[in-house]
């Protein structure tokens, strides 16, 4: 992570933004659903307390040079669609997650931020490589991933998921 301010980014439909705690009531509408959270590993939040801290924790886990969490908005309606997060994995290698609200799914949204964000960790920030874990039952997120380039590959970390890497070239 090379840049002192957190960095804002567009797309053609979104815009990606470091979370705030006017965020608080999208993260909760978005992370408290059990069916879009389904494939996560942590268990949806229970309260708005929980979305406050998470927008807590990814504020001091930028301040710690450790990840970035952004709030993935619509441009059109200024609605908080998800969040992606890359998380410093070692020297030009970063993880990536992102989730999606339900009302979401299906409109291209997250492949679209999925293409601008592989063009900025990679080009922009100088990253050799990303990688994703992800559940296999995660049918459209392992689509998504293979979509730009991201492999499977074999590891015996966790062996109920997917590990997924893409390596530039």
């Amino acid at each position: 992570m090379q840049s002192a301010t957190f960095p804002i980014i567009e797309t053609l439909r979104t815009y990606l933004r470091p979370l705030s705690s006017e965020d608080v009531s999208g993260l909760y509408e978005i992370y408290s659903d059990a069916e879009a959270m389904k494939f996560r590993a942590n268990p949806p939040l229970k309260s708005k307390e929980e979305a406050l801290e998470m927008v807590e924790k990814a504020k001091r886990n930028f301040q710690e040079n450790h990840s970035l969490r952004w709030g993935v908005v619509e441009k059109n309606s200024d609605k908080l669609l998800g969040t992606f997060v890359w998380t410093k994995e070692k020297t030009k290698t970063g993880l990536v997650g992102y989730s999606l609200g339900k009302s979401c799914w299906g409109k291209g949204f997250m492949s679209e931020v999925m293409e601008r964000m592989v063009d900025y960790l990679l080009n922009e920030e100088g990253l050799n490589t990303l990688a994703a874990w992800v559940h296999p039952s995660n049918v459209a997120s392992v689509r998504l991933l293979k979509k730009y380039d991201f492999q499977i590959v074999s590891q015996e970390v966790e062996p109920d998921l997917y590990y997924m890497r893409l390596v530039n070239r």
